[in-house]
């Protein structure tokens, strides 16, 4: 009996790691269950004012349940004294709205417009909306007079003298979030399969190792928040890669009579080693990247390989080696029409149907 409990509690914590990789949901999940707390007792203690009380406990709920900046921990304060500031404002236009109804209810479409919005252009005004507009929405919905501004901006900047240092300094998430790591892992994983499937070899461990690394992917992916539409940066850049990673590996995997045909081509094996060096490389300079970032931020660096520059020549080479495919296709399969085309032109047609050139900006 003590066995079996034991099987379903280790399968449970499985469970658990699989839906909530690093356990990112437990740790703020605890961190809040103890700041909050805290943060309301000592402003009932300190005032036993209710609205200090009330806005010091929904600032730190906002802050630690409702948002968690990535970055590094300057990029990460900046977000946050952006967000104390922008806070700020809004407590006193709501509070000044609130007692006049057509005023608030305007008031607030254009204070969620403008958030929302400026979220499709920044990630990180993205990241922390629904925190931001919280602090607009309890006081326009509560009623008071102006005199009341000084009690809820106390509330406020008690919530983030509790909540911000707990962000920051209690179980920060790593600036990577771990899916660089994993993105990393995946591509390895793939170049190995193509290296296999080039040399003619089995590749029933390389596969299973492929769709291992893409299902963690999967699951990182789906467990954290993604950036809004037409944003940039950094965060953009990570998600097009899952993507295209993903599509990469479902294309990669290929049964071994299927791999028999399509390798046979000597142009084709060269072509399929080349993309295995570019996913390599890719993996090593995203290695590259977290270590030199993560020794910026006092983090221990994981083994590196090769440097962005030797991506970019690699990158050439697979164009070199895509090229001579085309050309070796179309002179034993191509018509006469065909056959007067420029390999230029090919690659040119080729580009625009597979998308290839616009992701590469944002491997990193």
């Amino acid at each position: 009996m003590h066995r079996r409990d034991a099987g379903i509690g280790t399968a449970r914590a499985r469970t658990v790691r699989t839906r909530d990789p690093g356990l990112v949901t437990v740790k703020r999940s605890l961190r809040a269950a103890v700041v909050i707390p805290v943060s309301f007792a000592v402003a009932r203690l300190a005032t036993g004012n209710i609205p200090f009380e009330t806005f010091t406990a929904f600032g730190s709920f906002a802050l630690l349940l409702f948002v968690d900046f990535g970055g590094r921990l300057a990029t990460r304060l900046r977000a946050y004294a952006t967000m104390a500031a922008v806070g700020t404002v809004f407590i006193v236009v709501a509070t000044l709205c609130s007692t006049r109804i057509a005023l608030s209810v305007t008031a607030m479409a254009v204070a969620a417009f403008a958030v929302l919005f400026w979220g499709v252009i920044s990630p990180m005004t993205a990241a922390g909306a629904t925190a931001v507009l919280l602090t607009f929405v309890l006081p326009v919905s509560v009623a008071a007079p102006a005199g009341q501004i000084p009690d809820r901006l106390g509330g406020w900047i008690l919530a983030l003298a509790f909540s911000i240092p707990a962000s920051l300094f209690l179980w920060p998430r790593p600036w990577h979030d771990e899916l660089r790591l994993q993105l990393a892992d995946t591509a390895r994983a793939i170049g190995a399969l193509l290296e296999a499937d080039a040399d003619g070899r089995d590749h029933a461990e390389e596969q299973g190792e492929v769709e291992a690394a893409v299902a963690s992917l999967r699951a990182l992916s789906e467990s954290g928040v993604s950036p809004s539409a037409g944003a940039t940066g950094e965060a953009v850049g990570v998600a097009k890669l899952v993507g295209r990673i993903q599509w990469v590996a479902t294309n990669a995997v290929m049964g071994p009579a299927e791999a028999a045909v399509s390798l046979r081509a000597p142009q084709v094996g060269a072509l399929t080693r080349a993309a295995a060096a570019v996913l390599g490389l890719t993996a090593d300079a995203i290695d590259d990247h977290i270590a030199e970032r993560g020794a910026a931020n006092g983090m221990k660096p994981r083994p590196t390989g090769t440097k962005t520059e030797q991506l970019a020549t690699a990158l050439q080479q697979l164009e070199g080696a895509r090229a001579a495919a085309y050309a070796s296709f179309y002179e034993h399969y191509g018509t006469e029409s065909d056959e007067s085309r420029s390999v230029e032109q090919l690659l040119t047609v080729a580009g625009s149907l597979e998308d290839e050139r616009d992701g590469r900006s944002g491997l990193l």
